[in-house]
């Protein structure tokens, strides 16, 4: 995996994001697998700010490290974005969220989406991503 990319999390406040996702994405972060080019949009349906939405990532990651610095600093790369699937709108409010931060962290436009929801939900976001033009073409998309 390349060290600079932008991580987009539907579904980003659940269970499996808290248990699974976030402390294996701290693990590849310890081991430098992902550096200081990375940066995470976590989106859902509650109206969480960045501050509110780091604080549940470090929360998390309680078992994994005692060293605050080392936390706040992988947690800096966490974004929120209050997103509705079905609302149109919304892909706007992303786009616009990532292209700041692919400009910001340097991610030469590598891009996952993790889709954290119920499968009824895949089509409509696969759908919207490459409707509403977040899907670049470049870089690796995946």
């Amino acid at each position: 995996m390349s060290k600079q990319v932008l991580f987009t999390m539907f579904g980003a406040t659940g269970d499996l994001a808290k248990r699974k996702l976030y402390p294996a994405l701290f693990q590849l972060y310890k081991k430098g697998e992902i550096a200081e080019n990375f940066a995470v949009i976590g989106t859902a349906r509650r109206p969480w700010t960045d501050e509110y939405y780091r604080q549940i990532i470090i929360e998390s990651l309680s078992g994994l490290s005692n060293n605050e610095k080392e936390l706040a600093d992988f947690s800096s790369h966490f974004y929120y974005q209050s997103h509705d699937v079905n609302d149109t709108s919304h892909y706007h409010a992303l786009k616009e969220l990532g292209d700041r931060l692919r400009e910001k962290y340097n991610t030469n436009c590598n891009q996952v989406f993790y889709l954290a929801m119920a499968p009824q939900f895949f089509s409509i976001i696969a759908n919207h991503l490459k409707s509403e033009k977040i899907l670049t073409g470049k870089g690796f998309e995946r």
